[in-house]
């Protein structure tokens, strides 16, 4: 079908002179015309490139292959420029437009923009690369690159990679936030502010440092828990109680059977028989204690005995001084008997002291036992400025006191245990039931505990498992109040 043509030559018309009777326009002539123009105008929507001014009304159009004005629509595209709009809805509340930058499907009315589809995926423009999926009764997933990253199932969510998270965002858990993870920029914390504890719950708990190469803490089910310095074990837990590899320092005081020690090292029995050893292996064994200028005050070592220090051995000193080979036997003052030669006393015979024989030294043959018995009931005192006791060979320290000082206690010559004015430091283990730092107490025992504690103490139970092992007293001041951790 072809554009209207003009049959009439009006223009030629107008050229010829007045009177011509070839300039006279026809009644034909405009018939000719109009039918033209009718013809044209009815089949004008076939045309390929038809142009309108106005609003156009198609009652009932069927679009072919035919292109329509400089924004096209055929079979196989709506071409629109910039920001012309496609609009849906009496209200125009849907948009489908391009404004040159980018491509944009406007929800500007009422109610939801809803995608539907059994399965719907999300790709880039080429088709090539998806950035997320959703699947009917299924999960959706989020993409990065292609590549699968964040996706829901039946159990919640599983992700693919790591969660980066900026300085004070955080990983809020439970109904009220009750536990957070999260770094504020100097610190990371695990923070538990709801009700109940914060329980870890695993079959060999190891703390280490970021490299992973030194351990801080490691823990055992129905084992061992072990504290480290510098991947140095040196604190262990048994099943009797505890281990200390190196020197213990207590700040305060240390009680072994008592839960609130009245002496830097208070040791309480209830028991009949011996109250506290302390043993070596070695017979040439010692015990020193001194004072803060290393001046022995008490000190056995290896058949040495020395209380206080003597420099010269000189009567007039003051000093007690208990000696062996090269050195001064026993020198109490100058206005008391001082022996400085080998004495012996006979079996069954002893020395005497009192006006009442109230105090009696004595080797009794029957049973071959050595004997200091107080007959009077009365305290016994040993006054000095300081204490040494040593070997027979004075060879090796044993025991060592020294006034206004520290007391040393030695094993084969080697100092184990040394007061200062701070407290007490150990060298070696030290094996005990209980100790009270400051003012709560470590516990040990079989079963939950069921003993009195300041609140703050630890109990560690030895037969316990898993959440049963370590207790916690959080309240009272009776056998109440443990918590398991």
């Amino acid at each position: 079908m072809s554009n209207y043509t003009v049959t009439t030559d009006f223009a030629a018309k107008d050229s010829l002179p007045s009177g011509n009777t070839g300039k006279i326009i026809k009644g034909s002539d405009f018939s000719t015309e109009f039918n033209n123009l009718a013809t044209v105008s009815a089949e004008k929507a076939n045309l390929a490139s038809p142009t309108f001014t106005g609003t156009v009304v198609i009652p009932t159009a069927t679009i072919a292959t035919a292109n329509i004005a400089a924004g096209a629509i055929n079979a196989t595209s709506l071409d629109l420029l910039d920001n012309q709009k496609i609009k849906l809805g009496t209200g125009d509340d849907l948009e489908i437009y391009h404004d040159a930058s980018n491509s944009v499907i406007a929800d500007v009315g009422a109610g939801n923009l809803e995608l539907r589809g059994t399965n719907v995926v999300v790709q880039n423009s080429a088709g090539t690369e998806t950035q997320a999926s959703f699947t009917e009764n299924g999960g959706a997933v989020l993409y990065y690159n292609n590549s699968s990253k964040i996706a829901t199932d039946t159990n919640g969510i599983s992700v693919a990679g790591n969660v980066d998270m900026p300085d004070d965002g955080k990983v809020l858990l439970g109904d009220g936030d009750d536990l957070k993870l999260y770094h504020n920029g100097s610190h990371s914390y695990i923070e538990d502010s709801g009700t109940g504890g914060l329980k870890l719950l695993t079959s060999s708990l190891l703390i280490k440092n970021p490299a992973d190469d030194e351990f801080m803490i490691k823990g055992t089910p129905d084992g061992a828990v072990d504290l480290y310095y510098n991947n140095s074990k040196k604190l262990e837990t048994t099943d009797t109680g505890a281990k200390v590899s190196g020197t213990f320092v207590a700040s305060a005081k240390i009680g072994v059977g008592v839960d609130a020690p009245e002496k830097p090292l208070h040791v309480y029995s209830a028991a009949t028989d011996v109250v506290a050893r302390i043993e070596s292996g070695d017979a040439t064994a010692g015990l020193e204690l001194i004072d803060d200028t290393s001046t022995a005050q008490f000190k056995v070592s290896a058949g040495l005995l020395t209380i206080s220090t003597d420099t010269d051995g000189d009567v007039a000193d003051s000093n007690i001084s208990i000696r062996v080979d090269n050195a001064e036997k026993l020198n109490i003052s100058d206005v008391l008997t001082v022996l400085k030669q080998p004495s012996r006393v006979n079996d069954d015979f002893g020395f005497s002291f009192g006006n009442g024989v109230d105090l009696t030294v004595t080797h009794v043959s029957s049973g071959n036992l050595n004997t200091v018995q107080n007959n009077n009931n009365r305290a016994m005192v040993l006054n000095g400025g300081s204490f040494t006791f040593q070997n027979q060979a004075a060879d090796e320290k044993l025991l060592e006191l020294t006034a206004d000082g520290a007391v040393d206690l030695y094993h084969n010559n080697a100092k184990k245990l040394e007061t200062t004015a701070t407290g007490v430091e150990v060298t070696g283990d030290v094996n005990t039931d209980s100790i009270t730092l400051g003012t709560v107490s470590v516990l040990t025992g079989a079963g939950v505990p069921n003993v009195a504690a300041p609140v703050g103490s630890m109990y560690l139970r030895t037969d316990g498992g898993a959440d049963t092992t370590l207790y916690i007293k959080e309240s009272g001041t009776d056998s109440s109040g443990w918590a398991a951790k």
